[in-house]
């Protein structure tokens, strides 16, 4: 039990439950069933040293969903947590979720899967070819800057918005590796069905729906789509530097 201050704690072996109290704390429960409770401030469950894949869902309980079993610790030891706003994994291809405030995932060594949900959240793959779902909010995500497939997956054009912190910012998008994956959005919105996108390049939007493009500005590549044909952005994508993107570099 923690009180006041930043603190640590490690539950080791055993079902252990770990209050911080007030400050920002950080938790690290071992093996076994935990419970961690984060009270107030922002709190972070570490898995660094989890001896295989972890699963962890911060907005439910998942330890009795069927692909539970694919994974070793967290969720499936039957760790609980609560008010808890950060997860970090470990070496092997974790499984991170969070809820709907502004979490920081991060993934770590393996090939990881982390999903935001709501909020403007901190996603961060490291190391191995990661998938990064932001889902809704404004989302910094970075898969890592290692010569390795990240990919950066949308559902819908409402995960990011137009214009400066309501978009979303990918911060070392590696062209020829990294990959934005939009094919499950509907390009033309004032057509019936499903359409994919037509990637025009650096061209102006000509008034067409469907069309996707990039532009270079400030030191940013902004990628953006337009969804209904007014010749504006509906959909927008900051990628930190200069990029020259090609339609390789999307899934449309």
């Amino acid at each position: 039990m923690g009180e006041g201050g930043d603190d640590v704690m490690r539950g080791g072996a055993g079902e252990d439950t770990l209050e911080g109290g007030a400050g920002t704390n950080t938790y690290e429960g071992g093996a076994g069933a935990d419970y961690f409770y984060g009270w107030e401030g922002i709190d972070t469950v570490v898995f660094a040293g989890a001896e295989g894949r972890v699963l962890v869902d911060l907005s439910r309980d998942v330890g009795s969903a069927d692909y539970a079993r694919f994974f070793v610790e967290g969720a499936p030891e039957g760790d609980v947590f609560s008010e808890i706003e950060h997860a970090t994994g470990g070496r092997f291809s974790d499984n991170l979720r969070g809820e709907g405030g502004g979490n920081v995932l991060e993934g770590g060594a393996g090939w990881d899967r982390l999903y935001g949900r709501a909020g403007d959240d901190t996603l961060s793959g490291g190391g191995g070819s990661d998938a990064i779902y932001g889902n809704l909010g404004a989302d910094t995500m970075s898969g890592g800057d290692q010569a390795q497939r990240d990919r950066y997956i949308y559902f819908s054009a409402a995960e990011s918005g137009v214009g400066a912190g309501a978009r979303d910012v990918i911060t070392d998008f590696q062209p020829g590796f990294d990959r934005i994956e939009i094919s499950r959005l509907d390009a033309d919105t004032v057509t019936g069905g499903k359409q994919a996108f037509d990637f025009v390049g650096t061209a102006a939007f000509s008034g067409t729906a469907g069309e996707l493009r990039y532009g270079q500005e400030a030191e940013v590549t902004l990628v953006q789509a337009d969804l209904d044909g007014d010749g504006a952005a509906d959909f927008e994508i900051e990628l930190s530097g200069l990029r020259t993107l090609s339609e390789d570099n999307f899934l449309i």
